[in-house]
């Protein structure tokens, strides 16, 4: 829910976390980001609070599996799922 929002997870257990550390370039988190130079969010749009890697890992597993056996032509259904969760989480995917 909304509740879960609002509570950050303790800092030594996002660097503890493999997708912190690892990642694009070691690039910082979108949201880490935003804190640090201050900027406030734009009022309703959710800012992630993960690295995109780490979100949606509940539609991009089927999603990988299905490509691996299937290739990406017969996969379109979870693609878009996880492109929609991807969405929801704040994350500005095509």
């Amino acid at each position: 829910g909304l509740s879960s929002l609002s509570q950050r997870p303790p800092a030594d257990r996002l660097r503890a976390s493999s997708c912190y550390a690892m990642g694009a370039g070691g690039a910082k988190a979108p949201a880490l980001e935003a804190a640090a130079t201050g900027s406030s969010p734009t009022p309703g749009k959710k800012v992630p609070t993960m690295k995109i890697c780490c979100a949606c890992p509940q539609t991009k597993a089927p999603r990988d599996e299905c490509i691996a056996m299937n290739g990406e032509e017969k996969c379109k259904a979870f693609i878009e799922a996880h492109n929609q969760c991807l969405r929801a989480e704040g994350f500005d995917v095509k």
